[in-house]
């Protein structure tokens, strides 16, 4: 008997990937919970919940899978003491109408396999960690998984090994690859590994330098695209007040809404928005690119406005909101960038700059 291996390839990004994709949705149960499957039912049990964990798993083809499941204060690290893969093929095998005509030599292996999983299958490592290592690692898991792309190609074997990443519903992967930024990450991920098997906090802090060069880089390739708006609204005169026309509420852009003396319906207010739409892709890109906190403001463009303002307001969950009121002559880069920095408070623009009442 022999195996071919296909050498993996340097892969700069991710590539997105199905859940239940070649089976995994019972090995990632197991391996996220750390149950048997007697215990936790895999074949019955909801996936949504764990699927919105940040997590990390890796398949290698001979050997034991682990995940790394990166919590709010902790690491949790699940290590496999048997091929969950191989256990679950067996015990899938067992159960075929055909199984017992196989020789007593094929049968051994599998039944012994699949008896495995009877105990449990689970060794689990925790290692205590700060709130803003947990940020920092479950945002470069967004980010590895936001820009997880099918156009770069990517080489599959037969021996070799498959690395999930996942935050929030959306899983990535990645084969067995040699050089580039997948590879990279695939290397800090087991580093933490390693780190919660050890309890091994030096190790630990040693990733976070990498961490933080990984999360630059891949947000520098989110595609402008993804800071467009998604649609636009606008709203009838109320009490004698103007109309209102703007940007689709959306989590990753700068809102825009416009103030108009005249009436409004959808194609008005297409045609008032559209020229907006690309300096708010570009300046929403770089406040994403240069703010370890990413706050887009909501501007109102009002050309009755006497004293241009800004007020930032802080809530008790941490979030941030800011909204600014400008004439149209004021929509300028600097007048929103340097609004998107400001700390809580209210402001007004005076002189080139906004100043704190």
């Amino acid at each position: 008997m022999f195996w071919i291996t296909l050498c993996g390839a340097a892969q700069e990004f991710l590539t997105p990937t199905s859940y239940g994709m070649y089976g995994t949705s019972n090995i990632f149960e197991i391996l996220l919970t750390g149950n048997s499957p007697n215990k936790s039912n895999h074949k019955k049990t909801p996936m949504e919940g764990l699927y919105l964990k940040t997590f990390y798993i890796s398949i290698p083809s001979f050997s034991p899978e682990y995940a790394l499941i990166i919590e709010k204060d902790r690491l949790v690290l699940n290590k496999a003491t048997i091929g969950i893969g191989f256990s679950l093929y067996a015990k899938e095998r067992m159960e075929e109408s055909d199984f017992k005509k196989l020789g007593k030599d094929i049968q051994k292996p599998l039944i012994e396999a699949a008896k495995s999983l009877d105990t449990k299958p689970i060794k689990s490592y925790t290692l205590s960690i700060s709130k803003e290592i947990s940020d920092q690692l479950t945002t470069l898991f967004e980010h590895a998984t936001e820009t997880a792309t099918y156009l770069e190609p990517r080489m599959l074997g037969n021996d070799g090994t498959m690395y999930y990443f996942n935050n929030w519903g959306r899983l990535a992967s990645v084969w067995t690859p040699f050089g580039g930024r997948t590879y990279k990450l695939r290397k800090l991920a087991d580093s933490l590994c390693f780190a919660v098997e050890h309890n091994d906090i030096d190790v630990l802090y040693r990733q976070m330098e990498l961490c933080k060069s990984l999360n630059m880089s891949f947000k520098k390739d989110y595609p402008l695209l993804y800071f467009q708006p998604e649609g636009y609204y606008y709203s009838t005169r109320k009490d004698k007040g103007p109309w209102h026309c703007g940007t689709e509420s959306v989590n990753n852009c700068i809102k825009l809404e416009i103030k108009s003396d005249t009436a409004v319906d959808l194609d008005i207010c297409k045609s008032l928005i559209s020229p907006y739409y690309d300096s708010i892709a570009v300046w929403s890109r770089e406040i994403f690119l240069t703010n370890d906190r990413t706050n887009y403001p909501s501007v109102i463009i009002d050309n009755h406005a006497i004293i241009p303002e800004c007020e930032v307001k802080l809530y008790d969950n941490g979030y941030i909101s800011t909204t600014i009121t400008i004439p149209e002559k004021l929509w300028r880069r600097n007048v929103i960038l340097e609004a998107a920095q400001l700390p809580p408070g209210r402001y007004y623009f005076a002189e080139g700059e906004w100043q704190q009442q």
